[in-house]
């Protein structure tokens, strides 16, 4: 299983400049006293199937060029597909490396067996 936690970081751009490479702007204007901060988290693109299917994490690679742009083998090496085990043990790596939250958006479009199948995801990630 490729560890990802290396390549994501977030950084708050507050007077939308872009920040210097090494420099990590101010975040003290996100919170306020008494007042709870936002909660970041990611979106990714997730292929889930019922079984291992040659191609799969294409189809998701695909998307991912299409919609952003990204070079064919960045859009390989982002690619979340497999079973629900599989996708389990792949989203479980940005919980661990702290993400609050992880939204998935279910590549091809979404379908009544991905929904169930990603709800099953999300059962697994709930396991202790």
């Amino acid at each position: 299983m490729r560890d990802l936690r290396h390549r994501f970081r977030v950084e708050v751009d507050h007077d939308h400049r872009s920040a210097l490479p090494g420099q990590v702007p101010s975040t003290s204007f996100l919170t306020r006293p008494g007042v709870p901060g936002p909660q970041v988290g990611i979106a990714v693109h997730a292929a889930i199937g019922t079984r291992p299917v040659p191609g799969l994490a294409d189809v998701t690679a695909a998307v991912m060029q299409a919609s952003y742009g990204l070079p064919a083998d960045r859009a390989r090496e982002l690619t979340i597909a497999g079973t629900p085990a599989q996708v389990t043990g792949q989203l479980a790596l940005y919980l661990e490396a702290g993400a609050p939250l992880v939204a998935v958006i279910c590549d091809p479009v979404p379908s009544g067996e991905s929904r169930e199948l990603l709800a099953y995801v999300r059962c697994l990630l709930n396991q202790p």
